[in-house]
């Protein structure tokens, strides 16, 4: 079992601020077309009427899933990555950012709500997500059962402001739990 802290999130916020913003980058990957998922995401924003928070929110996961993949493809390798499980994660680090953090972590995630609408917004497309799996299809089948599981881990000695936490649950049904990451890392 791997434990995602908030030190890893930045440091993954840091790499991923590093490989999108590096316009000299050397790639020996062929292009693939990415009209296909473009168009199916403008059109799924398209059904929406543009005004919500979570067609917003939808929008700049999708510019940051394609920017993710973009940088972690490689040629002739199978890849599956959850970009939506990545967004929702850092989203809750970002609940606790401030200052330059904040600023960069809105930066690489194009999250483009300020941040409180941000987790009401990811709230509701968490609800709207769960709820769209559990109603059945023409056939009268239940097409797929989505489940999101939501959770921090952080130092069991470092002290989390209890707004934070509050946020945590509010917005994500999340909790933090705390762990002795110095005396076992892994």
């Amino acid at each position: 079992q791997s434990h995602f802290s908030l030190s890893d999130a930045l440091s993954w916020i840091e790499r991923l601020k590093r490989f999108f913003s590096s316009s000299n980058r050397e790639s020996n990957q062929t292009e693939e077309p990415e009209s296909e998922v473009v168009a199916q995401s403008q059109a799924v924003l398209q059904e929406g009427d543009g005004s919500s928070d979570a067609d917003g929110l939808v929008a700049g996961s999708t510019e940051f899933a394609l920017a993710l993949y973009r940088t972690v493809r490689r040629q002739g390798v199978n890849l599956f990555l959850s970009p939506y499980s990545l967004s929702s994660a850092l989203a809750m680090t970002y609940a606790g950012a401030r200052g330059d953090t904040l600023a960069q972590m809105s930066a690489v995630l194009h999250y483009d709500l300020p941040p409180l609408r941000l987790h009401s917004a990811f709230q509701a497309l968490n609800a709207q997500l769960v709820s769209g799996s559990a109603e059945p299809d023409t056939t009268g089948l239940q097409p797929f059962q989505l489940s999101l599981a939501s959770a921090l881990w952080g130092q069991q000695d470092f002290f989390f402001l209890a707004e934070f936490l509050d946020l945590l649950e509010r917005y994500y049904g999340a909790g933090l739990s705390q762990v002795d990451f110095k005396a076992d890392p892994e």
